[in-house]
Order: structure tokens, then C-alpha cells, then sequence
């Protein structure tokens, strides 16, 4: 697995004003130069349809319109004239789009997904919305969803064409990874794989047994509908996110990943436990990584992240603390410096 020794990217963390309500797996996005976050789970336990949004000028979070549905453990992207939401636990494959102007905000749905999913690696590629992975299904919250065989890809020029199904990647299936567009490409790293059937979840379930987290990682090519296996993760992860960075790197944060050893991040006043607060650089021209030395303020699972300017807004995720229900309101600033090589 090739790691080259000096970073391209420098990120300079800083908490920024927290979100109003405690949120985790949804998706987070900029429209109109606002930082919007919708969908996902909530403390107290519910599967909000309001949405957020967070304008950097003012420092202040605000609401927009609300969803038609509370998608919880959904996915999507934006483009920075609209956020995408595609399906989720109880969406039924519904998917949505938001745009506005930051004073008016309008909610229209979607061609519905040929198979609902959750946890997709989701990323808008030219004129394609593609739906990588993911999973169906759930007994035991998000360990343990069917895994989706399929990508599909909904031409955003010709939305009334609906879904398509495109090529699989070389991969076993699984939700969970982290997707991103560079360069004219999907990528997809990592994952994890799902319980097998039949498999009981025995008491003092730790999904980190049952579920192994994965290291393999690629890219999708639209124009030739052609999948390149990339070099390995550093470490198996899922749940996480990645954006893109001047059109060739891709940072890599939260989620979960095999070690048993978690990370820890004051929170409310209490030491709370986290998971993976690692951030990782990976180079699309070189196929390399590189683990930054300066880690997540809070490494939260579920973590949602986007690219406003020259700076990464990452919203929300999964902490280990009952008292909000394993959910955070923290806003994670990271001003973005380009080092080169």
C-alpha cells in the first residue's frame, strides 16, 4: 500500500457554531454558498424531515424547507447549486434534490432508485448521479443490511429516462463506502461487509466482529463505463466521508475502522468515546495516500462533509455517549491548504 512521505493537503481544524439538533447519517452538502444538512437520525430518536442550513458569513444555522420524508441512514452529494438526497432506511429508493437561493428553498423529487438503498456511495459524475453499493434490510440497525448488487445512475439532463443500471465494480457488494467524484470519475473506498445469513447476533454484539470493515478502493470511469481497482486503504474503513480537493485529491475522515482502539473527544463536558479520527489524503494521479498528522477534533462515525470555498464543513455523526443517543451537533471546520509535492 504506497504512502508517500509529504502531505499535498494541510487541514488547520477548529469547531465551528454547533447545529441545533444532534444529527448522524444524513447528507450535508453546499447550495448558494450555504452549508446545508438534511436527513439522517436525530436525538431525541426520530428521523427528522426538517433540514439545516449553516451560512459561514453570518456563523448561523437556519432551516430550510423540510423534506417531504425523515430519510434516516440515507446518502447524496450537491453540486453547489443543489444537494441530492438518495433514498435511505424508510424512503422506499424516494430521492430528492434541493435548490434556492438562501432565502427561498425548494424540495423536488426524484425518479425512485430501481432498488431502494442505504448506506450508498453516492456522487454526481458530469451530467450522472450515481448510486454505488449500499445495503437493504436492516435486524440490527446498520450492521447488518442486505447488500445491494447494483449501481445505478440517473442522468440529471434527462431525469424523466429514470435509473439506470451501470457497470458493477470489481468488489464484493457492500454499504457503507466512501464515494466521491474527481476528475471525471466515481470513487469508491472501502465499506464493510454484512452479516451473513443465518448468522445470530449473540449478546454483547460487536459489530466490528461480525461486520469486518474494508480496505479495497476504485474508481468509475462514465465514458467508458469501465472500474479500476486502487491501491488499498491505509486501514479497513467505513462510514465516513470524502471530498475532493482541487480536482485531484480526495480527503478521507471518520467512519469506522477495525481497531479496537477508539478515539476519545470532550464533548458536553464529558470525555466521550469516538471512533476513527484519523484523516487520510488520497492522490488520484499517483494512487497514494498519505494519514495526516493533524486528526478530527471529534472522530465521529456517520459523519457527513462537504467543500465550501477553501474550507471542509463535516456536520454531525456517531459518538459513543447515551446521553444524546450516540449522535453530536458538532460543526468541524478544517480551512484547507495546498502544500504540493
Amino acid at each position: 500500500m504506497p504512502v508517500y512521505a509529504e502531505p499535498p493537503v494541510r487541514l488547520t481544524w477548529s469547531l465551528g457554531p454547533a447545529m441545533p439538533q444532534y444529527r448522524k447519517g444524513g447528507v450535508l452538502g453546499t447550495v448558494s454558498g450555504k452549508v446545508i444538512y438534511a436527513g439522517g437520525m436525530q436525538n431525541p430518536w426520530r428521523e427528522p424531515e426538517e433540514s439545516l442550513a449553516f451560512d459561514p458569513k453570518t456563523g448561523a444555522w437556519s432551516a430550510t424547507a423540510p423534506l417531504p420524508i425523515g430519510p434516516s441512514y440515507t446518502s447524496g452529494t450537491s453540486t453547489g447549486h443543489a444537494l441530492y438526497v438518495v433514498s435511505g432506511r424508510n424512503a422506499e429508493g424516494r430521492c430528492f434534490r434541493l435548490t434556492g437561493d438562501g432565502a427561498q428553498w425548494t424540495w423536488t423529487e426524484l425518479p425512485r432508485l430501481r432498488q431502494p438503498r442505504v448506506f450508498a456511495a453516492v456522487a454526481v459524475v458530469g451530467d450522472w448521479l450515481i448510486a454505488a453499493g449500499g445495503g437493504w434490510g436492516m435486524m440490527y440497525g446498520a450492521f447488518d443490511p442486505t447488500p445491494v448488487s447494483t449501481v445505478e445512475g440517473l442522468d440529471l439532463a434527462q431525469t424523466d429516462r429514470g435509473w439506470q443500471e451501470l457497470p458493477h465494480y470489481p468488489g464484493i457488494d457492500r454499504p457503507g463506502a466512501f464515494g466521491a467524484a474527481c476528475a471525471g470519475k466515481l470513487y469508491m473506498f472501502g465499506g464493510y461487509r454484512c452479516m451473513q445469513d443465518g448468522m445470530q447476533a449473540p449478546d454483547g454484539f460487536i459489530a466490528r466482529n461480525l461486520c469486518p470493515r474494508l480496505a479495497d478502493a476504485y474508481s468509475y470511469d462514465p465514458a467508458t463505463r469501465q472500474w479500476t481497482r486502487l491501491a488499498d486503504l491505509p486501514t479497513e474503513l467505513s462510514g465516513g466521508s470524502a471530498v475532493t480537493i482541487a480536482d485531484r485529491y480526495i480527503v478521507l475522515l471518520g467512519g469506522s475502522h477495525m481497531s479496537a482502539e477508539a478515539s476519545r473527544f470532550s464533548f458536553e463536558g464529558e470525555t466521550v468515546g469516538g471512533y476513527n479520527d484519523r484523516v487520510y489524503v488520497y492522490d488520484t494521479r499517483d494512487d497514494t495516500y498519505h494519514v495526516l498528522a493533524d486528526p478530527l477534533p471529534a472522530g465521529v462515525n456517520d459523519i457527513r462533509a462537504c467543500v465550501l470555498g477553501d474550507s471542509i464543513y463535516a456536520a454531525g455523526g456517531e459518538s459513543i455517549d447515551k446521553r444524546t443517543s450516540n449522535t453530536v451537533n458538532l460543526l468541524q471546520v478544517a480551512r484547507v491548504t495546498l502544500v504540493g509535492r
